[in-house]
């Protein structure tokens, strides 16, 4: 059975349009279970997605994380990536657009592509950032895995852990 973490990262993926056997099988085993339950179980729950609103806007906003996580990764720079992040987010909201664009429904047509992914995840956190150890836990658990050739770091340091993701 698919962790509801792990269902959070699988739609993830599908809404970039990274289809792969493991989201393909996730999904024909959610829609299968909702069609047994005649409907009367809701397809969130079939997937084991998060469902209250809060939970769809703390997934809205993982999944903004995961694109910006990309995003910075792409960038050239120096430490973690979670310390990137974040360094990244405050600026955002601190000394970049973030003031003139928080009342925005959606970010200005032609953002950079980096600013739409700090709008998004502001948006989504109620104009506020995450701490650097609460991004570097969602990293390990939801992000890191979607950067391709990404390895896990010790947030501690730049040097490569060789532990496993359990």
């Amino acid at each position: 059975m698919t962790e509801p973490a792990h269902a959070e990262a699988l739609a993830a993926r599908l809404a970039r349009g990274e289809v792969d056997a493991e989201a393909l099988r996730w999904m024909r085993d959610g829609f299968a279970a909702w069609s047994r339950a005649g409907g009367e179980v809701s397809l969130e729950r079939c997937l084991r997605l998060r469902s209250t609103p809060f939970q769809r806007r703390v997934r809205q906003r993982n999944a903004w994380l995961s694109e910006l996580a990309r995003l910075v990764d792409a960038e050239p720079g120096e430490g973690p990536i979670a310390r990137r992040v974040h360094g990244a987010w405050e600026s955002f909201l601190s000394r970049g657009p973030w003031r003139s664009w928080r009342d925005l429904d959606t970010p200005p047509a032609g953002a950079a592509e980096l600013h739409v992914a700090l709008y998004w995840c502001s948006k989504f956190n109620d104009g506020d950032s995450l701490s650097v150890w609460h991004i570097h836990d969602l990293l390990r658990g939801f992000v890191l895995e979607e950067i391709p050739g990404r390895p896990e770091q010790d947030e501690g340091s730049n040097t490569t852990t060789s532990s496993a993701k359990a």
